[in-house]
């Protein structure tokens, strides 16, 4: 369909302008070049480096407790030096292109009638255009089934005799090409070391000569393969087959450098495409792909006229972020890191790694509420490794038990502090926050399995390591010290620094992962040894945890106290973590947080945060808030900064996929309410599947573990709703409250009703007589049924949404009433079967 359609009308001129395809492993961006095209080529395993050796010599630990006490005396500055002193001895490793391809298909000269598209809903990219000789068409898909690159070329323009092979260019310079009748082989290996492009020494690319051991494996960089075939599928068709191959073995494996047997696995998917036909390789990548992309639609095509905020626009990130994601991370794959699997450079932006104070998660925000729960799993592989190779870091750095995470990691499973300014490399927290996603797969209808396999051991590592980082302040208060805010500063009276304790964000992630751990240990019992005491541990620490205050200003602080921020318009929002993702601040549960998290966010924009692409899209705070002009202006940002394709340029070439760009338009279509009914678990129909339909948003489900609900109080919780503006629904409620004498049709007076009393004593649940839970953000919500001021109707979760009059209007804003849809006259929105 046109509206999952990006149409341009120019080539690249620059990699991000590419298409990018990809299957979770191999990604490939399309230039889309008339006469030669260019395929940039990547493999999610390749990466410079081999597995971490033990570090020697003291362990910092031995520094923590003058940190401690420095930061007690306040002496801020100092704290920032014995920081430093903390950090480990280098960074992470850098994520590897393995060259690009140059395919003469067709003859030179001038072309008309030019257009190159990307079909998201295919995952299908396609340039065509006529020469001198005729109308030329080159489609081009990375099948999974297959798991190769395939590009087809037909048209009489093509140049189908002679078949040419394609050039292949590396930027690393071991690589040895050879060529033989239509095929096309490329071999080397990756760097044994690369610095991150911010570091400024030399040498900064270091490649090995060292002959591989017997098994074939080496110390540090893998060994790669690249294997191409061109062959005449017809009179009229040409099609280029790439497949590719690394040396990857784990991350606490040595990598091979047996090219041989590395180009042999490569060559292998390579010859089982050529067997088969391009109809049925596009057919079996189609039905792959759309069994993913079909489960969730969105459809706005009737508010298209409305030119002011370009409904289609929004629509086409829903779809561009769930296209991104399907095509960066599957099943067995490595998880998306900072560019999803695209990249061109040997030292990339940040080392193109995972950076886990805000992008790693960042990408995975849509897998589970779009219905692409199992495209969550690499996410999980990576907390999971990084639970068991963190223990290392947590008692070196910090003699604590558990795990701890800082914020880079790489495909090695690097934990420890980086070189640098304590504002990002001292953020000991990451593991608390991966830890939240698995927790949400649990709130999604995960398993048993998932639960004691995964989820409760990252939780347990976590948790231990909270534990053991808490301290007590003046006011006998647990903070988590050492702690800072990512990568912000706070103001001294003679400079910035960056190390504190008890950060708001810190405090939140560790209430967070404490109470779901006890959760999980309460529900599982019985559980591993030792999982008792840890969660009575847990328990006592959540009684005396100190909460984020709230400034002067009504605003929530950033650190313990209040302190001048260096940029007030600073890109991170850490501290409004538990607003989002997080769900303790909400409305109507903490309306004093809610406030003061809003007055907070509000500094913040007005002072310009949101100036890099990625930043903008955490825009579902301004929603959580129903801060609709703001949601809208963070989301009107992005062509500024972006390519034609909308991908996040950023600075330093720092290019991330925008498949995070998808949360305005999800995170209010999927709750259709409040923001403060937004964060609760919602139960699932008697009558409903366990697995999602096509055309259906995923909703949170209660599982028999380990949310905290008992099933005869899901239809008392959260009774309190705004009221529905349609005056027949008005009418029929106030029919059922009132009874028959009460209604207008039926005789009764308004005027003469008395007013309606409120019960006192607890709140009841009608059908069990059983007391009901208090509001809880982990307490779940019956089923609504919910109309936007349009007066749509029907149940959210079987709602195609097809009559929204501006996205930003009516979805942003998250306004929604209760409507009942079988007697509601009005219903304009089209149900999904």
């Amino acid at each position: 369909m046109a509206r999952h359609r990006l149409q341009l009308a120019t080539p690249a001129a620059a990699f991000h302008d590419g298409f990018p395809l990809g299957n979770g492993a191999l990604g490939a961006m399309v230039h889309g070049r008339p006469g030669v095209e260019r395929f940039d080529l990547n493999l999610d395993t390749l990466w410079s480096g081999g597995p971490l050796p033990a570090e020697q010599g003291p362990p910092p630990s031995r520094l923590l407790p003058s940190l401690r006490q420095t930061l007690r005396s306040g002496q801020f500055l100092d704290a920032d030096v014995l920081a430093r002193q903390m950090q480990g001895p280098g960074w992470t490793q850098s994520y590897q292109p393995i060259g690009w391809l140059d395919w003469r298909y067709a003859a030179d000269g001038d072309v008309e009638g030019y257009r190159r598209e990307l079909d998201v809903a295919d995952a299908v990219a396609t340039t065509s255009y006529r020469n001198a000789g005729g109308p030329v068409e080159v489609v081009s898909f990375v099948s999974a089934p297959a798991g190769v690159l395939v590009v087809s070329v037909t048209g009489a323009g093509a140049r189908i005799d002679p078949v040419e092979l394609p050039r292949f260019t590396s930027p690393h310079p071991s690589v040895e090409v050879a060529e033989q009748e239509a095929w096309l082989v490329a071999t080397g290996r990756a760097p044994a070391h690369v610095l991150p492009n911010y570091v400024d020494r030399e040498p900064a690319v270091v490649y090995a000569d060292d002959v591989p051991s017997p098994d074939g494996t080496v110390a540090a960089g893998m060994g790669f393969a690249l294997v191409v075939a061109v062959q005449r599928a017809g009179a009229d068709e040409v099609r280029l087959i790439v497949g590719a191959a690394s040396g990857f073995r784990g991350y606490d494996q040595r990598p091979s450098a047996d090219l041989a047997a590395i180009t042999e696995r490569a060559r292998g998917r390579v010859s089982a495409a050529l067997a088969t036909g391009t109809a049925e390789l596009r057919m079996a990548h189609t039905t792959d792909y759309r069994g993913l992309f079909d489960r969730v639609d969105l459809d706005l095509s009737p508010s298209y006229g409305s030119a002011a905020d370009d409904p289609a626009r929004a629509e086409f990130f829903f779809h561009y972020g769930r296209y991104l994601l399907i095509s960066s991370s599957r099943p067995g794959t490595e998880a998306a890191n900072l560019q999803g699997i695209w990249n061109a450079d040997v030292r990339p932006g940040w080392s193109c790694n995972y950076t886990t104070n805000i992008n790693a998660q960042m990408n995975y925000w849509l897998a589970e509420s779009t219905a692409l729960q199992d495209l969550h799993q690499p996410l999980f592989d990576l907390a999971r490794d990084l639970a068991r190779a963190g223990a290392a870091t947590a008692a070196r750095y910090y003699a604590a038990a558990g795990s701890a995470v800082h914020h880079n990691t790489d495909i090695w499973r690097f934990s420890t502090p980086v070189v640098g300014d304590p504002q990002f490399a001292n953020w000991p927290s990451g593991l608390l926050w991966l830890a939240g996603h698995l927790w949400d797969h649990i709130e999604y209808g995960a398993g048993e399995e998932f639960v004691r396999d995964t989820a409760l051991p990252v939780l347990r590592a976590a948790a231990a390591f909270a534990l053991d980082m808490l301290v007590a302040d003046a006011n006998g208060e647990l903070v988590m010290s050492p702690s800072t805010s990512p990568e912000h500063h706070f103001l001294t009276g003679t400079g910035h620094a960056a190390t504190s304790e008890g950060s708001t964000m810190d405090q939140e992630l560790v209430r967070e992962v404490l109470t779901r751990y006890t959760l999980l240990v309460d529900r599982l019992a019985p559980g591993e040894p030792g999982d008792n005491d840890l969660a009575a541990r847990a328990r006592a620490a959540l009684a005396l945890l100190r909460p984020p205050a709230v400034g002067t200003d009504g605003a929530l602080l950033e650190w313990y106290d209040e302190r001048p921020s260096r940029e007030p318009g600073h890109r991170h929002v850490s501290h409004l973590y538990g607003l989002y993702p997080g769900v303790r601040i909400t409305e109507a549960g903490t309306p004093r947080d809610f406030a003061a998290a809003r007055r907070a966010l509000r500094t913040r924009l007005d002072h310009g945060s949101g100036y890099t692409g990625w930043s903008q899209a955490w825009i579902p705070l301004p929603g959580r808030t129903a801060a609709r002009r703001r949601a809208r202006r963070g989301f009107d940002l992005y062509p500024a900064g972006q390519s034609q394709l909308r991908l996040d340029a950023g600075p330093a070439s720092r290019r991330r996929p925008a498949q995070r760009l998808d949360l305005p338009d999800r995170w209010q279509l999927r709750r259709g309410r409040r923001p403060d009914r937004a964060d609760r678990p919602e139960p699932r129909a008697r009558d409903q599947p366990a697995q999602d339909t096509p055309g259906r948003l995923a909703q949170r489900r209660p599982a028999r573990y380990p949310l905290p609900w008992r099933p005869r109080d899901r239809h008392r919780m959260g009774r309190r709703h705004a009221r529905p503006r349609h005056r027949h629904c008005r009418k029929r409620r106030r029919h059922r409250r009132r009874g028959p004498g009460h209604h207008p049709t039926a005789g009764g007076d308004r005027r003469e009703r008395p007013p309606h009393r409120r019960r006192s004593g607890p709140r009841r649940d009608r059908r069990t007589a059983a007391p009901a839970l208090e509001r809880h953000p982990a307490h779940p919500v019956p089923p609504r049924h919910v109309r936007t001021q349009q007066g749509t109707a029907g149940p959210l979760r079987n709602l195609r949404i097809t009559d929204v009059e501006s996205v930003h209007d009516r979805l942003v804003s998250g306004r929604a009433m209760r409507c009942s849809p079988s007697k509601c006259a009005r219903r304009p929105w089209s149900a999904s079967s």
